[in-house]
Parts: structure tokens; sequence; C-alpha cells
């Protein structure tokens, strides 16, 4: 069935400014065929991005836990549809996740029933773990709370845990310096960021930035905070002409 006539886009359509040509893009959409929403990613045929989105289906495919988001499409069309009209296409659809981002979610809530969620995080990460997996974007918005359940989301950084280097990737302050730089990561890229997670502004007991001395305040980390608020992660040093840095073990 063409892509056009399953789906209908009700949310951004990824156009870029100015007619320029566009290789990838997400929308939301309704699927006619089971009345349900969803979230379309394609990409043009032939593209590097197009490559990245079989290996993403691929992945999602493969893995079945209540806690990671569902596969619901996997299709190649010919015709496109929104920005990407008239262009062979590649893509998935996962299904819609109504939640609210994991650091927005626990604010304020009692310590016992945020650890609770957060151990729901931990149980799909080591799922993925287990079956050979890093997400390496592990991040407030790829993590939604639904109905006191976590939802992991985007598989779009996920590498195998013996890919070796890659390229650079992840969210800044969030993602560990090996994997904003290119470098092998392990384990222990997703554990540093699920250490972020626990240090939300709602809850963790002490600063990030290494420095020792801040107190944790809703101002913390970007969020306006003042004198004296935590001024965020230690800065990640250049790679150097042996193309590793100087960055040393995480400090959290």
């Amino acid at each position: 069935m063409r892509l056009a006539l399953r789906y209908r886009l009700v949310g951004p359509q990824g156009q870029p400014p100015g007619g320029e040509r566009v290789d990838r893009a997400l929308w939301i959409a309704q699927d006619r065929l089971t009345g349900g929403t969803v979230v379309l990613k394609c990409a043009r045929m032939g593209t590097a991005a197009a490559d990245e989105l079989v290996a993403e289906g691929g992945r999602l495919a493969s893995l079945a836990h209540p806690g990671l988001v569902q596969l619901a499409d996997r299709f190649v069309d010919v015709e496109g549809l929104g920005a990407l009209s008239g262009v062979a296409v590649v893509g998935f659809a996962s299904r819609w996740v109504d939640g609210t981002p994991f650091d927005e979610a626990v604010r304020g809530l009692p310590v016992d029933r945020a650890m609770a969620l957060f151990s729901k995080l931990l149980d799909v990460v080591d799922y993925l773990h287990r079956r050979g997996l890093l997400h390496l974007d592990l991040k407030p918005d790829n993590a939604l709370v639904v109905d006191d359940e976590v939802v992991l989301l985007d598989l779009g950084s996920a590498r195998s845990l013996d890919a070796g280097p890659g390229e650079a990737g992840g969210t800044l302050g969030h993602a560990a310096p090996e994997v904003l730089l290119g470098q092998a990561a392990s384990v222990a890229a997703d554990i540093y960021s699920l250490g972020r997670h626990a240090l939300c502004p709602a809850h963790r007991p002490a600063c990030v930035c290494g420095a020792g001395g801040h107190r944790a305040s809703p101002g913390d980390l970007g969020r306006g905070g003042g004198a004296g608020a935590c001024p965020g992660p230690p800065r990640i040093p250049a790679a150097g002409p042996s193309g590793r840095s100087d960055v040393g073990p995480p400090r959290v």
C-alpha cells in the first residue's frame, strides 16, 4: 500500500527553508489502516540517511520489550510523501508515545517513586545490553513516562557492543565523552548517561561539574540557576593529533 494512502500526516513535515533538497524527514501521522498514531521516519533511497533508517528499523524489528517503543511498519515506497513526495523512500513507522520526558515526570516526586521509575529505565537498557546493543543517546526526551511506565525511544544512535569507534553522536550534556568524540564505546557509556538521569535537578544530591561545593537546585544545568548553581559537566577537550583526547573517567 502506498504511504500516502495509508498515512495521513498530522505533525511536523520537515520541509527545509528555501526549497532545499531534503533527504530525511520525520512526521507524526495517523495510520488509516489501524486508526492509531505513529511516528514516520523516511529517507530518500540511496542516501546515507536511508541506510541509517534501514538499520534502525531492523534493530526495532529484532527487539521486544514492554519498555521499548514498538515498531508498527517498515516500508519502501517509490512515490514518497510530504516533503519527500515524488521520490523513492525507505523508512519505518513506530507507535506514537504520548508521554512525559523523564526529568519532568520525576520532578517533585518522592524519592521512592522516582527510583521506581528509574529502575524501569534500567531494566530496558539492561535488555538492550543483553541483546548486544548500546543505546548511546539516553536523555530525558528519549525516556518517556506513561502511566507509571517508562518507554525508551530512538535507536538511531545505537551500536553493537563490539562496533568499535564510530561517528560522533549522542547529545551534549547527556552522552559520555567517548560517544561525543566518536571513540569506541562500551556499556559504561550508557551507564554514564543513566547517571545523568539519576542526577536530574529534582533529586541529584550534589553537583556534576567535578568542582564540588554546589548543591542541586531547579536552576542547575542550564535551567537558569543563580549564584552557586552547578555550572554543568566538565568541558570536553578537543582531540589531539593522535585522534585521542585528554578526557579521563567521567566525574559524577
